[in-house]
């Protein structure tokens, strides 16, 4: 069954998961991409590739407008993570943090492709990601690996 959920932004049609996916780069492009520029190491290969695989079910199962996840190598006091209303989302994978944080942070610009604010709403809804994020990344990583 394909499900589908229809949004209007600046009094334009757009039906999603259907047009989110239909922009988003094959997973090989993402990784090479990200492997030139130098955004991951070649050790962090099949983390990155686990977390895109993860955000992607999680924003198709919640209907979230997820156009692309991408590596993103800032200062280590920066920005943990960055998303913008088109449904592009950046993270600072820097594994001297746990997985954890890194999958609370993808939770978080998640979370925003639905609520853009820090408000009462945003914080419950991140809330109620976290535990779905946690756990598709866990049942991605044991098809992986079997």
């Amino acid at each position: 069954m394909n499900a589908t959920k229809t949004y209007y932004r600046n009094n334009i049609k757009i039906v999603y998961p259907a047009i989110a996916k239909k922009m988003r780069q094959p997973l090989a492009k993402v990784v090479t991409e990200q492997l030139k520029k130098g955004h991951i190491q070649k050790d962090d290969v099949k983390f990155f590739k686990q977390l895109v695989l993860t955000a992607r079910q999680v924003a198709t199962k919640e209907f979230l407008p997820l156009r692309n996840v991408k590596s993103w190598k800032v200062r280590e006091n920066s920005y943990y993570g960055w998303c913008n209303q088109w449904g592009d989302i950046r993270i600072n994978i820097t594994f001297d943090r746990h997985y954890s944080s890194v999958l609370n942070t993808l939770a978080h610009e998640l979370a925003h492709l639905k609520f853009m604010h820090h408000y009462k709403d945003f914080w419950n809804y991140h809330k109620k990601l976290i535990p779905i994020v946690h756990d598709t990344f866990n049942k991605v990583g044991e098809r992986s690996n079997a």
